[in-house]
């Protein structure tokens, strides 16, 4: 997730739960907006993982009816500094999302000494190098795409394109995994226009870690079901 979202994430839980009494945010967790707080998938893996345990647990308190008064209100305020405190980090630049890696054990199952050596390179080069990765990204999608196609018996031709190679993939459903299919259709729809293709073809755009980690995290999906 990028940092203007987790920005959107947790300026939503302060506008719907900061200004709150401790009796209001008891009857908003009744009226079941306690799932506002798992957020756990948005902030796995992130620098903010940390402060997903703390608001769970200050909310637990606050709605805790048996809990002493006192406790409830600690509590509470406990947890608007934690949202403010994360507000801030995330305006300020304080919090840097790191680069996502290719995992270790998805790259060492891959056959194709190419698609290999490609992942290998993903993951050393340095984070500031973005245009860099972007093209690595889409070179790699692109050879392991070729790879299931040929094993699917393509009649498409080793000319490089990997809108082709999107296209056949989906529509002759090459990946049964529901994480690699939907990833599929987010390069083909998302992913291409905001990278490896703009990175070629514009001259003004410039992709940011932000960006290229959705990107990875659906590369090693198809890369898993590929090799």
């Amino acid at each position: 997730m990028s940092t203007n979202a987790l920005l959107d994430l947790f300026e939503g839980l302060q506008r719907d739960f900061g200004g709150l009494t401790v009796d209001e945010f008891t009857n908003a967790m009744v009226q079941g907006k306690g799932t506002n707080f798992e957020f756990w998938h948005a902030v796995n893996g992130t620098p903010l993982a940390k402060i997903y345990d703390r608001l769970r647990d200050h909310r637990t308190v606050v709605s805790t009816v048996t809990m002493p008064a006192t406790l409830r209100e600690k509590a509470l305020q406990d947890l608007r500094y934690r949202l403010q405190e994360t507000v801030n980090a995330l305006r300020t630049g304080a919090t840097i999302l790191p680069r996502k890696r290719l995992r270790e054990d998805v790259v060492n199952k891959i056959t194709d000494a190419k698609v290999r050596q490609l992942c290998y390179e993903i993951n050393a080069t340095p984070d500031q190098n973005i245009l860099s990765l972007a093209q690595l990204i889409g070179e790699t999608l692109k050879w392991a795409l070729w790879h299931k196609a040929k094993a699917n018996g393509t009649g498409l031709k080793e000319d490089g394109a990997l809108a082709a190679l999107l296209n056949e993939a989906i529509s002759r459903s090459y990946y049964a995994g529901k994480a690699a299919t939907r990833f599929l259709g987010e390069f083909k729809t998302n992913f291409m226009k905001t990278g490896y293709d703009m990175v070629r073809h514009s001259e003004s755009y410039i992709p940011d870690i932000t960006v290229l980690n959705p990107q990875i995290d659906a590369l090693e999906a198809i890369l898993a079901e590929s090799f």
